[in-house]
């Protein structure tokens, strides 16, 4: 590996430690996720991912999210990137446009994320962006597509 891509890989790995993420002992399969928390406004929408280790599930990690919903929210539709795999809903159900809102408080989404990823085009082609190598792993930063709706008499 040349230097440049040593010193890529350490400077994707702490930004990957640094800012909003925090470890929480782990209620997934593998050890200490990490959990990234995208708002905390009261009034908004709040998203929490926390990501494990799948060492039974080499390739992938679990991903779970769990939204906090303010009252002024009536519905609620979250989509997902096409490489995912649900494998829980708590507060969700399936839908042809995504997974809509049951009207829970904490609602969750569970899904395995692929790790292994390789790049497209260019010098790189073919390598690895994103890997799991068992004990350790560099994924994308989960994502989820959030639509909702108010009651008509609310702003």
């Amino acid at each position: 590996m040349s230097r440049g891509a040593v010193v890529a890989v350490a400077l994707v790995m702490a930004s990957l430690v640094a800012g909003p993420a925090t470890a929480a002992p782990s209620p997934l399969r593998g050890p200490e996720p990490t959990t990234v928390e995208t708002t905390d406004t009261p009034g908004t929408i709040e998203r929490s991912f926390v990501i494990g280790l799948t060492p039974a599930t080499p390739g992938s990690v679990e991903v779970r999210l769990t939204l906090a919903i303010p009252d002024a929210v009536s519905e609620l539709t979250v989509t997902l990137p096409a490489n995912v795999s649900v494998t829980r809903l708590d507060g969700f159900r399936a839908t042809d446009d995504g997974y809509e809102w049951t009207g829970t408080d904490t609602p969750t989404l569970t899904y395995d994320l692929p790790a292994n990823q390789t790049t497209t085009g260019g010098r790189l082609d073919g390598r690895y962006a994103f890997v799991d190598v068992g004990e350790w792993t560099i994924v994308p930063t989960p994502r989820a597509g959030l639509s909702y709706a108010r009651p008509p008499n609310r702003p």
